[in-house]
């Protein structure tokens, strides 16, 4: 570190008249004349490391202000930013150890699955279209398929009866339909080259398919 440097050899007269013969090397050609008369030349060196030390101590408290500000400051930019990690952990499902009424093994149709439960509160967004909170969903649908919806529209028929309508932010060839009524939901998540659905299977327990496209001949 500089500063830390520069108090070592503020702590040393002769390394700092070294140093600052070094910085203003025209003061080893001064006449006496032009040297302070009421001052040997042991106390002028003397006064001078003091001074140097008290503009050494400014210098040191200004860095530091700048380098805790700058600290500050990224800690707030990274308080704004949501880790998309810790956006799936809170996401619309939840992973669940039960697995349903309705088998689902020997299906060619499913690539793979995984049996969750559903957080409906995260599904209240409006229908104005603003890219707002409450119009944001966190699709976590496999541990490496995590996606960030956003609400085109919701189509409410009835209490606890609506569609919620969307697509992947940043993905233009997407499509997000979740369609839920009295806490079931059924729903499909398109988007690039893959297709997922989300099914419900009793119990309480739902479950998310990667659709296998090769057995429809789509892939």
């Amino acid at each position: 570190m500089k500063i830390i440097h520069l108090a070592r050899i503020s702590s040393h007269p002769h390394s700092l008249q070294s140093f600052l013969s070094l910085l203003w090397p025209g003061n080893r050609h001064k006449s006496k004349a032009h040297s302070p008369p009421s001052l040997k030349k042991t106390d002028y060196w003397h006064t001078l490391m003091r001074t140097n030390h008290v503009a050494l101590l400014l210098i040191s408290v200004f860095l530091w202000s700048c380098q805790g500000m700058e600290a500050n400051s990224e800690t707030s930019a990274a308080q704004k930013h949501v880790d998309p990690a810790m956006a799936c952990e809170t996401g619309l499902f939840t992973g669940s150890t039960k697995q349903g009424s309705v088998k689902l093994d020997n299906d060619p149709t499913i690539a793979d699955k995984r049996f969750v439960g559903i957080n409906f509160d995260l599904l209240a967004g409006d229908s104005s279209g603003k890219e707002s909170d409450a119009n944001l969903l966190h699709l976590n649908l496999f541990e490496k398929a995590c996606h960030e919806a956003v609400l085109d529209r919701k189509d409410v028929r009835g209490l606890n009866d609506f569609t919620w309508l969307g697509k992947i932010k940043g993905i233009e060839q997407s499509q997000v339909t979740l369609v839920v009524k009295d806490q079931v939901m059924a729903g499909t998540i398109m988007l690039k080259r893959k297709l997922y659905k989300v099914r419900y299977v009793g119990d309480g327990v739902h479950a998310i398919l990667l659709v296998n496209q090769a057995a429809y001949g789509l892939d």
